[in-house]
């Protein structure tokens, strides 16, 4: 096994914990993905600094986040919400993007004074579109209401009085377009829809808690089989040939594939050439596709969560010992897999033979790799690492004993790291998806 950093709770912990990044889905009336909000939030590292400074922070985050990793990509040619910076809004430090598919959200803490009306009245000139918390209801705010394209209401927060705010709001900024917060339940988004709200947002709209219950066909299996042999690089194209020929209907399925990406003038009948070809993360992503089954554009948001979770493994690896990056990347693909599928994780750990380690990992969240497992879960579903605020960030979880596997203190992984990893992650699965099943059809703004 490789050499890998070894990172120990109190190393961990002295380290700041600067930024929150995440991702999170904007749905119209019927369903349908329309934006994404990324938010930057201050971590618990900068918790004790002044307002002025965690600004700044912030918007020095953003701007090298959009330098780094071309975040409009992130959008997958939708609307891109940001909550805007008052160091942003008012050009103390250049804004790293056009408007073309920005969405800025003036929040709450914003002072609001002749600068930064200044600022926001450039942007809208500059073709920025501009949304605004709908409970903000200072005095000072209601400059801002003719500059507002988007009004956030947190549908929580307001209660009964939803229909009655929403028409208060209809009649004082008839221009803009009405956004539901946190819908959490299906009452909740009955109650957006009944009166009048154009866009939505919450855990309602996240994939549902899996009952395991779902049964894994012979074919599926074979998939997944696949699925965790190509995360090794020790398994030759000799053995993937193997388990592929088990299932005529997935050799058929490859070679189509390699052949309509080869184009005309090339028909390749060879299998081991065409999973070279292919290539190994390529062909995981059709493998994954067949054991999720559906049509591929319904797929694509399931493929490209999967293997941001796989990918953002992979990339937390160095913080753990002795452990090699193509073992947590096949946790994190098979753990995604099983997630969307619905699928007994105990039944799939046979199915694919996985090892003791990998075993505890996807069925327990036990060893190295469950304890990282468990923190990008955790962050996908809150932002944060931390099932509760402590001091460093840090996991307080135990390390269960794994036959076979050495014992060490628990691992530590600040949100600060697997934010980072994440947004990396995302645009790589952004990116596979795409070169195989082509972008999405771009929206109207």
């Amino acid at each position: 096994m490789s050499e890998q950093r070894g990172v120990s709770s109190t190393s961990t912990a002295a380290r700041p914990d600067r930024m929150k990044i995440g991702r999170r889905s904007i749905h119209d009336r019927v369903g349908t993905v329309v934006g994404y909000e990324l938010m930057f939030r201050p971590g618990p590292g900068l918790s004790a600094a002044s307002a002025v400074a965690r600004d700044r922070s912030t918007s020095e985050v953003i701007a090298t986040a959009f330098g780094q990793f071309g975040l409009h990509r992130l959008g997958e040619r939708r609307n891109l919400y940001l909550n805007a910076t008052r160091a942003l809004i008012t050009g103390e430090i250049p804004m790293p993007f056009g408007p073309q598919n920005i969405v800025l959200e003036v929040v709450e803490g914003l002072v609001v004074d002749a600068e930064l009306l200044a600022g926001l009245i450039e942007l809208k000139q500059r073709g920025f579109r501009l949304a605004i918390d709908g409970m903000v209801a200072g005095p000072e705010h209601a400059q801002l209401l003719p500059l507002v394209d988007v009004v956030k209401l947190d549908v929580e927060t307001v209660g009964s009085d939803l229909a009655d705010l929403a028409g208060y709001v209809r009649s004082t900024v008839p221009q803009t377009k009405l956004m539901a917060e946190r819908v959490e339940t299906e009452v909740g988004l009955q109650r957006s829809l009944a009166a009048g709200f154009d866009l939505f947002q919450g855990q309602f709209f996240e994939r549902p808690t899996s009952t395991r219950s779902a049964t894994v066909s012979p074919s599926q299996t074979i998939s997944l089989q696949l699925l965790a042999a190509l995360s090794s690089p020790d398994t030759s194209v000799a053995q993937v040939e193997r388990i592929v020929s088990a299932d005529p209907g997935l050799s058929m399925r490859i070679l189509g594939t390699v052949n309509s990406a080869a184009g005309s003038g090339r028909h390749i009948t060879s299998m081991p050439q065409a999973i070279v070809l292919l290539g190994r993360r390529s062909l995981s992503a059709w493998v994954m596709l067949a054991a999720l089954g559906g049509h591929p554009d319904g797929r694509r948001q399931d493929m490209i969560d999967i293997l941001t979770r796989a990918r953002t493994c992979e990339l937390l690896t160095p913080l753990l010992i002795g452990i090699e990056s193509s073992t947590t990347y096949a946790v994190g693909l098979l753990s995604g897999v099983v997630e969307v599928m619905g699928a007994d994780p105990v039944q799939i750990a046979r199915a694919t033979r996985l090892d003791d380690e990998m075993t505890a990992a996807l069925v327990h969240r036990q060893g190295q790799v469950g304890v990282l497992l468990a923190a990008i879960e955790r962050f996908e579903r809150t932002g944060e690492t931390d099932p509760t605020p402590v001091a460093g960030n840090q996991i307080p979880v135990q390390i269960v004993p794994v036959q076979g596997v050495s014992t060490w203190d628990a691992p530590v992984f600040t949100t600060s790291e697997v934010s980072h990893a994440h947004l990396h992650a995302l645009g790589t699965a952004i990116d596979t998806i795409d070169s195989i099943l082509g972008p999405p059809t771009e929206l109207p703004s």
